[in-house]
């Protein structure tokens, strides 16, 4: 083998690797672009966002403090009696699932609610589940 094949071979190999790598970096590109961005994480959603947490603000709840969702659910637990502590996980699912819904409307129908009918929306479903559910024998 002479000089010239043996160079020849050596960039093949160098110019595949360089299109394996390229492309390797383009797919990967593309599947960061599909996952949510660090401020759309549920995280963000529920704890980081400022209108998140004027939401819990003005249902009374600090979440200053909080860093994961499941805090939220720990630091009820600390916070009500024991006998509470199922209503108060309906209680932070149905504000979760407002903020949610709110951010939806944002998204997919380029609604913007306002953070009090966000937390009016929170009391009318926790007044639907109190309606749908006899309290006193769930939630003793």
């Amino acid at each position: 083998m002479n000089l010239d094949a043996a160079y020849e071979k050596y960039r093949n190999v160098q110019i595949r690797g360089y299109i394996i790598r390229k492309r390797t970096e383009t797919h990967n590109e593309r599947s960061k672009k599909r996952a949510f961005p660090a401020s759309e994480s549920h995280t963000h959603l529920a704890l980081e966002c400022s209108r998140s947490r004027v939401v819990f603000q003005m249902l009374g709840i600090d979440v200053v403090r909080v860093r994961q969702i499941d805090d939220l659910f720990i630091h009820g637990k600390s916070m009500v009696a024991q006998n509470k502590v199922a209503a108060w996980e309906v209680v932070i699912v149905a504000i979760l699932w407002n903020i949610w819904l709110a951010r939806n409307r944002k998204v997919f129908d380029g609604q913007i609610i306002s953070v009090p009918r966000v937390v009016r929306q929170c009391s009318e479903t926790l007044n639907l589940c109190s309606m749908k559910t006899d309290w006193n024998t769930h939630f003793p």
